[in-house]
Parts: structure tokens; sequence; C-alpha cells
């Protein structure tokens, strides 16, 4: 079974909602950016992915506009999963990379992350990312990848539409 969700922000605490409880090994939680859980790389962050290394179920999300590229793009290696390119960030942790296409669960995911910071004014230089605007080349392969599947996918994951 496939769950979705979005703008998690780092908050352990949305797992307490009763609906997590209904997930199992097997089902994947989709997280439509914003996921928040790497943003610093401190102590308490590394905590954090160990409780939700220690769920059942897999968790992949995509980028939105609060995420830290640079540890993103850079600690983590990219991988295969489900038929598209994911930063590994543990063994049920995935960032699902854009302009990818993902089969989960006989249907097909076309991922596409970023956004834009409202608050980017305030950020810039501390805490924002230029990286969470898409680039051509994420464009040209999502067009590649679209153009396999004849422009036909089950579902669209984004943060933010364009």
């Amino acid at each position: 079974m496939v769950y979705i969700t979005g703008d998690m922000h780092g908050d352990i605490t949305r797992f307490k909602d009763p609906i997590f409880k209904k997930l199992k090994a097997g089902d994947v939680l989709i997280v439509c950016g914003d996921f928040g859980f790497i943003w610093n790389g401190s102590r308490q962050e590394k905590l954090l992915l160990r409780k939700l290394r220690e769920k059942p179920f897999t968790i992949a999300f995509v980028d939105g506009c609060h995420e830290n590229f640079d540890i993103l793009e850079h600690d983590f290696r990219v991988v295969k999963w489900r038929g598209g390119r994911a930063h590994l960030i543990a063994p049920n942790i995935f960032h699902m990379m854009r302009g990818e296409i993902f089969n989960i669960d006989g249907r097909s995911f076309f991922a596409f992350g970023g956004g834009h910071s409202q608050d980017f004014e305030f950020r810039q230089g501390r805490n924002w990312w230029q990286r969470e605007q898409p680039t051509h080349a994420e464009i040209n392969r999502a067009i590649h990848n679209l153009n396999d599947y004849d422009a036909r996918v089950d579902y669209i994951i984004t943060h933010e539409p364009p």
C-alpha cells in the first residue's frame, strides 16, 4: 500500500498520528517535499533518522523548498530504487530524485520535487539553496523519462506546481 503526505519539516510527532500506525512492512510512505529530517547534520537529527530507520515501512520523499541540498546531494549516494534514481538515506529511506519515474505497487510515480521559497530573501546566505529550483538538466531528464512512458504515468509526486 502507498500512503502520501507532505511537509513534515522534521517533525517526528507526525508519526504519532493514528494513520501511521496502519503502515506495515512492504508499505511505502511518500512525502511530497519539505521532509526536513535532513537539515543540519546535528546529533538530534541523526537520532531522529535512526528512529525512522526503525520503521517497518519505506519512506520516500521528493525535495521541497526547505531541504538542505548541500547535505542531500553530497552525503548520500545515488542508487537505483524501484526503477528510478534516488539518494539512499537509510535502507528504508529514499530521496526520489527529480524527473525520475518509480514503480511502486504496480503503479508508476513521476517524481519532480523542488519549489520556490516565499521567504528566500530572509534565508539567503543561511539556509536557502538555489537548488530548490529545477535545473535544465533535471527538466530534460524528466522529459526523456516521460517519453519512455509515452507521457503516461499513474501519479505525479511534487512539492508545488510550477
